[in-house]
């Protein structure tokens, strides 16, 4: 058996990719944790698109007049973005006033 050079070269491949796969793999969990992380910086401002989005669309089943076009959605929402936006500035200059 030790005498089949082929065989001894194919499990040498096979070990080296083995690793090389070993290590992907890490780098693959890491990143998933990043990305996790980074995903729960957007929650909040989600959560709050959806919440504008339902109530705009449920004012309408108050009174007709209360029916919105796309264009306004997106309007509402780019406010209540840059607000939001405004809102962590405002908070990072009271916090290195702090400091």
């Amino acid at each position: 058996m030790l005498d089949n050079v082929e065989l001894i070269n194919t499990l040498d491949e096979t070990k080296t990719k083995a690793s090389e796969v070993a290590e992907k793999l890490k780098l693959a969990a890491k990143t998933a944790d990043e990305v996790e992380k980074n995903r729960d910086i957007y929650r909040p401002v989600a959560k709050r698109g959806a919440i504008l989005f339902f109530i705009l669309a449920e004012m309408a089943n108050i009174n007709s007049m209360y029916q919105y076009a796309l264009s306004a959605y997106v309007e509402v929402s780019l406010f209540a973005l840059l607000y939001y936006v405004y809102l962590l500035l405002k908070q990072l200059k009271y916090n290195i006033c702090i400091l």
